[in-house]
């Protein structure tokens, strides 16, 4: 072994233990989305068109799907891999959100603050979800803004006459 190898090795490993950082201007790009634009590009990203879980330079992919232009597959496809995958995978995630939205932050009362500070709520949600599920951090962050900004009144179950005008 070359000296200092085995330092530099140790070192590395010990970055790719630390906890992984959410970056608020990528979750402010992800917010601007509209939802077929989450939907497509969490299809990006279940892709694996990203390199890497930790990954926030994602200009590429996400000005593509902003333009609803070309990645590697369309904008219709990349649309409907993410509803699908959604759909299969949402239980692993979706008791965590539901309990932080619904129950510690009072979704159904507190709807209209919650939107208008969605950044601070995604980023205080996605912290919470297990990294042993497997799904990296942006694609966390995509499901958390699909869930809380289109499905929050669903996931929690609000009853019609909820004004959230708090």
């Amino acid at each position: 072994m070359i000296p200092g190898e085995r330092e530099r090795e140790r070192e590395s490993n010990q970055e790719s233990l630390q906890p992984i950082s959410v970056n608020k201007d990528d979750i402010l790009k992800i917010i601007a989305l509209d939802k077929d634009q989450l939907y497509s590009f969490l299809g990006v990203q279940v892709l694996g068109t990203e390199t890497s879980p930790t990954k926030t330079l994602f200009s590429d992919e996400l000005k593509a799907v902003q333009t609803r232009s070309q990645i590697r597959i369309g904008f219709p496809d990349s649309e409907k891999r993410g509803r699908g995958w959604l759909k299969d995978n949402i239980n692993a995630i979706k008791p965590i959100v539901k309990k932080t939205l619904c129950d510690d932050l009072h979704y159904c009362t507190k709807e209209k603050s919650i939107l208008e500070d969605l950044a601070i709520v995604v980023a205080a949600i996605v912290p919470l979800v297990p990294t042993g599920l497997g799904i990296p951090t942006l694609t966390v962050v995509t499901i958390v803004v699909l869930l809380v900004k289109y499905y929050g009144r669903v996931l929690c179950e609000c009853p019609e006459s909820s004004s959230g005008g708090n």
